[in-house]
């Protein structure tokens, strides 16, 4: 609880350090796991946690709580973030795409009926996404599972506005070919 209080007294209101204190809680496993599926070492994988919190504290405006999917990729979409720009950094690894567990390690069993029928399309959704490269990955993480705006996501991802705007056009294009190919497989259309 030492390091949650250091970060608690960067921040300034009592809002922010709730809100804070709230995602340390509920999201600090989920960040230590993303971190670890990509660096693989437990001791940086508290390093690129940190960094990861860092960049939290500093967008802290962006998370919405209400929102537990939302909050909780666009936690572990910056943690898998600062482990590609550390492994790039220590180029040990080659940074190659990895199943994000953002959206599949909840427990649906205990979730009303109607919700896990509105999922389904969502899960297509995300399903597709995790096809995309890395390039159009994590701007659609950000864009359609946390809801970002563009300008936002380029502050996350320390890009151009224009740059995550044409990266949204074209991973849109790939991802409606692959919607309407799965439905088309499936015998749907």
């Amino acid at each position: 609880m030492l390091v949650l209080t250091v970060y608690l007294s960067m921040l300034e209101t009592e809002e922010e350090q709730d809100k804070l204190e709230t995602v340390y809680n509920r999201y600090y496993a989920s960040m230590r796991s993303t971190a670890r599926r990509y660096v693989g070492q437990y001791s940086m994988d508290e390093d690129i946690v940190h960094e990861a919190i860092l960049t939290v504290i500093e967008n802290l405006d962006m998370v919405d709580l209400s929102k537990e999917w939302s909050a909780k990729s666009f936690v572990c979409t910056i943690t898998a973030n600062k482990a590609k720009d550390w492994l790039k950094h220590e180029k040990k690894f080659q940074v190659t795409e990895v199943e994000n567990t953002v959206m599949y390690d909840e427990d649906i069993e205990h979730m009303p009926l109607e919700m896990v029928l509105n999922m389904e399309g969502y899960y297509r959704l995300i399903r597709c996404i995790h096809e995309l490269g890395e390039t159009y990955h994590d701007v659609c993480m950000l864009r359609y599972v946390s809801e970002l705006r563009v300008c936002d996501i380029a502050t996350v991802l320390n890009l151009h506005q224009k740059t995550v705007s044409a990266r949204l056009s074209r991973a849109n294009r790939i991802l409606k070919e692959k919607i309407v190919n799965e439905k088309i497989v499936e015998g749907k259309v």
